[in-house]
């Protein structure tokens, strides 16, 4: 693959239309995804799972995070075939469907499994294409803002969600709420359909000219590539073991009440919203300085599985003001890394590229079903947190450190 030039000397106009529309989208997708765990009373009521384990529980956003590794490992090819565009649409069709079949389950638990494995679909083909499109519009004086702004997707829908979901399903019932992210869904896939548009060579600072896996494969074989995908896997397992069980500990570790309980459970959720602020300053620093914002992020992360699920004020704290600096920092820094490292290798090396950190995304999310297993055997417990997060805290923490550029490649 040829270098090209960075003879862009602006970001393009239109790149902020593009990722307005791209982020609507992409903000829709956790309201449906993390939809369950606020109303994790009203489902174990609605589906009949009272006295449940919270394994069973955990299947609710495991098949989201493993349908999401499935449709990640085909979209980039897809995206190199049938362009961006088409595989948005598709992921807004698979919403709107997961939505749509969430809301007809009425309390059968299986079909709402159903819903959520549609709804992973979506998730994972938007994850690819979106950020590919982003880094692609983007040059690289402001994409790690830009990638900033759109990886705030997760924690705004999931602030969203995690707030107006308990008022919207205690006034008309579980079924309707997924009916309005049904609706929003729609208006989100319209607005793609008719407003997004690729950008041309000269609107781009990487080449938008796609090639094959063949000639990308030497830019996706770098150690520093490699390190940041299990340090990225280790942040998404250990922050969707929070995400998932946040609520449920506040509510039966701490003796919260629902509504209290959701609101410290969004706000930590949703820590990735100040993740601009992180991705405003990555820009400013040396490229080869930036893998330590990525180091400070890991160690927020660990400090936080250390002393979680502990019912202790100090432990309680140090949790939660930990779990915000890592999450924030970790989801302003990692993805906009990958373009960095590959992008010399254009296009089809920055679409395989973030394909590849999103499925290790997904590989660590799917398997938040372990610590679910370990709190069904302790509790919420620090013994629990030592055995079940802290170690993969730690894991990413060391690998971070080889994100760190050769000093040849300095």
């Amino acid at each position: 693959m040829d270098d090209k030039p960075t003879g862009v000397p602006s970001t393009p106009k239109y790149a902020w239309t593009i990722l307005a529309i791209v982020f609507f989208l992409s903000i829709v997708l956790p309201m449906q995804w993390f939809s369950c765990p606020p109303l994790s009373a009203n489902i174990f009521e609605t589906y009949g799972l009272e006295g449940a384990a919270r394994a069973d529980f955990g299947l609710l956003m495991s098949y989201v995070a493993i349908t999401a590794l499935i449709a990640a490992v085909v979209a980039g090819p897809l995206a190199n075939r049938l362009g961006h565009k088409i595989v948005l649409i598709v992921a807004g069709i698979c919403l709107i469907a997961g939505c749509a079949i969430a809301a007809l389950s009425g309390a059968n638990f299986g079909i709402l499994l159903v819903s959520r494995i549609i709804t992973g679909i979506g998730v994972g083909l938007c994850a690819v294409s979106a950020s590919s499109v982003i880094a692609m519009w983007f040059p690289g004086k402001t994409r790690a803002t830009a990638m900033a702004i759109w990886s705030t997707w997760v924690p705004v829908g999931m602030l969203i969600v995690f707030n107006g979901a308990p008022i919207v399903v205690n006034a008309f019932g579980i079924h309707v709420l997924w009916w309005i992210i049904c609706a929003l869904a729609i208006i989100a896939t319209l607005l793609v359909a008719v407003f997004f548009r690729a950008p041309r060579e000269d609107e781009a600072e990487i080449s938008v000219q796609t090639s094959s896996l063949k000639s990308a494969l030497p830019f996706l074989k770098s150690r520093q590539l490699i390190a940041l995908g299990i340090a990225w896997l280790g942040f998404n397992y250990v922050n969707y073991c929070f995400v998932t069980f946040n609520v449920d500990f506040f509510q039966t570790g701490m003796g919260m009440n629902q509504s209290i309980a959701a609101l410290i459970g969004s706000i930590c959720s949703a820590a990735g919203i100040i993740a601009p602020l992180f991705g405003a300053v990555s820009d400013r620093i040396n490229k080869n300085r930036k893998y330590l914002m990525i180091v400070f992020g890991c160690v927020g992360l660990l400090i936080a599985a250390a002393v979680g699920f502990q019912n202790a004020t100090l432990s309680f704290w140090l949790f939660i003001i930990f779990q915000i600096l890592g999450n924030s920092i970790l989801v302003a820094t990692c993805r906009p890394m990958a373009p960095m490292i590959v992008g010399r290798g254009g296009a089809t090396a920055v679409t395989y590229a973030l394909a590849a950190v999103t499925i290790l995304q997904y590989i660590g999310q799917m398997l938040v079903f372990i610590p679910g297993q370990v709190i069904d055997a302790f509790g919420y417990t620090a013994q629990t947190a030592w055995m079940a997060v802290a170690p993969v805290a730690f894991v990413a923490l060391v690998a971070s450190f080889f994100i760190k550029p050769k000093k040849e490649e300095e």
